[in-house]
């Protein structure tokens, strides 16, 4: 997809090793510095090993580990969504790599599925 983004045009970046596949510790890691199990009232949840947490106020998203695709390899984040063409790109192709959204709010986030 990278290569066929480059021949219109368009650069997907990916920044960081943390961007694709990260290891069980490191995406606990991120969890545990977004998430807290201190209540908050209208805070996105999220079950970690039987207990509920609360998404950090002004805190991005993270999956818990044993819910993240980047734990198997399977997701990548793309570093410069926001620039001109790039989500348009990614509306218009990723598909047609086997590529698909995880979840709405996170527009940076694409994951890899087996397509037919």
């Amino acid at each position: 997809m990278r290569l066929d983004a480059l021949k219109n045009g368009i650069n997907l970046i990916v920044k960081g090793s943390l961007k694709t596949y990260r290891t069980y510790e490191e995406q606990e890691k991120i969890f545990l510095s977004r998430f807290t199990k201190e209540q908050i009232a209208g805070a996105k949840t999220e079950i970690y090993q039987n207990e509920k947490y609360y998404l950090k106020r002004g805190a991005m998203y993270a999956a818990p580990p044993n819910k993240s695709l980047h734990c198997y390899g399977l997701a990548v984040d793309i570093f410069n969504i926001k620039q001109d063409g790039v989500l348009q790109y990614l509306l218009d192709n990723a598909s047609k790599f086997g590529f698909a959204w995880q979840y709405d709010f996170e527009e940076w986030h694409i994951h890899y599925y087996k397509s037919e």
